[in-house]
């Protein structure tokens, strides 16, 4: 009835996850298990709709049903405007398999104007095709014929043939209904010409067969019979339902062309066909049409009867159709009950006509609500966008005031950074000034206290050993050994004397001055005030003088906040500083063998976070290793920053 979905997702767009067979065996509790073990949505979104088209081939309605609202929920969740669509693609065709064909249209024009909103043209112009072939199930000709047409103003420039064809095809069913049978064969032969790039032999058959009825009803009955024939030729013979179809329209044709015994005979060997199969609609039309031959031959009464049994089947089968055609058939032969039939027929006429202008009524009302639908969305859209639009200016005339009130804030922090720095600055060249008069004054002493070493003791010591060299030339064998043992003891003297003035003449080439110095004054503090022992370790090949002041105060910063939380936290006895220096960086190292803390249950406190603001300004990086048996802060500072 409606355009096949087959292909359009399993087999083309994805590899089954489950075969038909597995989703048949499988409780619904085991498809839901699966369908949730899957992780990625779109194989999820994929699962749900194989699961729910296969339950629609299947023409299982309930698990259908529930398939489908999952389907069509989990694509709302998804945002997945493509996956709706096709879900009520899906429902639609499963309201015209139920012939609920309100639900169907409802179903496609949702369908179609979802594909359209995200520019799947071509699949809007599929949705609009369904329309119109549901349009045309409910005798809404004229509907149907405007909708085949906007679908083929889509469809046409894509050079989609096959949706063409059926487009065709369904104007000429639309205007052979209306009888308007010339026109009906125009758009037939139209649908034949794009079949022949198709080379769809069902499509064919079909094809010819609507030709045949078409030149049937203009009383062309040679080219109806040629139509039917050739159809016939066509014809799978294993679809019998279609074989039974084209030998009864053949008897139909040959019977009102003359040739009544063939046509007897055609129409007698279908009846046989549809009632092996037990195709019911079939078996009444094909009624129908004998109770013509008998009518014809004068059989008047075995007419009626197959008649009669035309109608009660279409009656019982809801085949209107049929039913029309038995009752006037009937009014024209059975005078008696004549009045009865056209009653009934007068009836159902009105009857059908209503449902028909009731049903082909939702059918414009569910295109005009939707239609209005959109209108008030857009309306709606449009006051969004207004108010977005004027909220949004809003929101950047704040963010621009918070942005100045931001900057100004940070100015004002740079400003006292720098005035910082240089407070800073000045109070290192004051412990460096500090400690250089110290060491001046230091070496000034030292060097008076060798001059008088020299000058005094040494000149002294110098004159004993001269003495007692002159009493060496006594005689006497005691004297001598004692005068050789003094001038030994006084050479030794004189050695140890010299060693002491040199070392306090040198320009203590092997001690550090400056930074280190202020360090060590420092370190020597800490471990008077506190029970500690303190060791120092430094790289003798690291410049200081070259480092920049900056990079100097931050490190006895960092140093002094380190001693500070060892003293407030860590209850260690020793304490290991280490300065080293390689090609990249300058390593420093402060180390406890205190109690040690978490890492990760413990929140950085103000000494820390100091410690991490001065190492981030020197673009360093600050590696912290604690457990029970101390903790170490290793901080590298690139060499290029010093």
């Amino acid at each position: 009835m409606s355009e096949s979905k087959e292909g359009v997702k399993i087999g083309d767009d994805y590899n089954s996850l489950v075969t038909s067979v597995e989703i048949q065996s499988l409780s619904r509790d085991s498809l839901l298990r699966i369908g949730n073990e899957i992780v990625m949505d779109s194989l999820r979104s994929k699962f749900f709709f194989q699961v729910s088209y296969h339950y629609l081939i299947e023409n299982d309605s309930i698990n259908f049903r529930d398939w489908n609202d999952r389907t069509i929920q989990f694509s709302f969740q998804q945002k997945d405007t493509s996956g709706v669509a096709e879900a009520y693609w899906d429902l639609a065709d499963f309201y015209v398999k139920q012939d609920k064909l309100d639900s169907a249209y409802y179903y496609f024009n949702a369908s179609s104007k979802l594909y359209k909103e995200i520019g799947k043209e071509f699949y809007f112009g599929r949705m609009l095709l369904n329309q119109a072939l549901v349009q045309t199930k409910a005798s809404d000709f004229l509907g149907s014929e405007i909708t085949s047409f906007q679908a083929i103003r889509l469809l046409k420039p894509m050079g989609k043939t096959k949706q063409l064809y059926l487009a065709y095809n369904n104007l000429g069913v639309i205007h052979n209904n209306l009888e308007n049978f010339q026109k009906s064969v125009e758009y037939h032969r139209l649908a034949q010409e794009y079949n022949k790039s198709l080379d769809n032999d069902y499509y064919s058959v079909i094809t010819l067969n609507n030709l045949g009825v078409a030149y049937k009803n203009m009383k062309a009955f040679d080219s109806a019979i040629e139509c039917f024939k050739n159809a016939l030729d066509i014809n799978d013979s294993e679809n019998i339902r279609m074989q039974a179809m084209l030998l009864d329209n053949i008897g139909h044709a040959k019977m009102f062309n003359g040739d009544l015994d063939e046509g007897y005979k055609c129409m007698s060997e279908a009846l046989k066909l549809r009632t092996e199969i037990g195709h019911i609609d079939g078996i009444s039309v094909n009624n129908l049409h004998l109770g013509d031959y008998f009518r014809l031959i004068k059989d008047d009464e075995r007419a009626i009867s197959l008649y009669k049994v035309s109608r009660d089947l279409s009656e019982k089968n809801h085949n209107h159709s049929d039913l029309l055609a038995s009752l006037t058939s009937l009014a024209s032969i059975d005078s008696a009950n004549s009045s009865n039939y056209l009653t009934r027929h007068i009836e159902l006429t009105d009857s059908l006509r209503k449902e028909e202008r009731n049903i082909q009524n939702q059918f414009v009302r569910i295109r005009f609500e939707t239609d209005q639908f959109k209108e008030d969305a857009d309306q709606l859209s449009r006051q969004k966008i207004g108010i977005i639009v004027g909220a949004g200016i809003a929101i950047l005339f704040l963010i621009l005031i918070y942005i100045i009130q931001v900057q100004k804030s940070k100015n004002k922090k740079l400003f006292l950074e720098k005035k910082q720095q240089e407070a800073n600055e000045k109070i290192y060249d004051l412990l460096l000034s500090s400690q250089q008069k110290f060491e001046e004054g230091s070496s000034k002493e030292k060097k008076r206290i060798s001059r008088d070493l020299h000058d005094s003791v040494l000149s002294k010591f110098f004159g004993i050993r001269l003495n007692l060299e002159v009493l060496n030339n006594k005689t006497g064998k005691e004297s001598e050994i004692q005068r050789a043992v003094y001038i030994g003891d006084l050479r030794k003297i004189e050695a140890d004397i010299r060693t002491i003035s040199h070392q306090l003449k040198s320009d203590s080439l092997l001690k550090e001055t400056g930074f280190m110095s202020v360090i060590k004054e420092l370190l020597n503090e800490v471990e008077n005030d506190e029970d500690f022992k303190i060791s120092l370790v430094a790289d003798g090949g690291i410049d200081w003088k070259s480092v920049k002041n900056g990079v100097k105060i931050n490190l006895y910063r960092i140093l002094q906040e380190g001693l500070q939380n060892i003293r407030k936290y860590a209850d260690a006895k020793n304490i290991y500083i280490k300065f080293d220096m390689n090609e990249m960086w300058l390593k420093f190292e402060i180390a406890d063998d205190g109690v040690g803390f978490d890492l990760e249950k413990n929140e950085t406190g103000i000494g820390l976070s100091n410690i991490e603001d001065r190492i981030s300004e020197m673009k360093g990086k600050l590696k912290i290793k604690s457990s029970s048996r101390g903790t170490i802060l290793l901080i590298k500072i690139p060499k290029k920053r010093l």
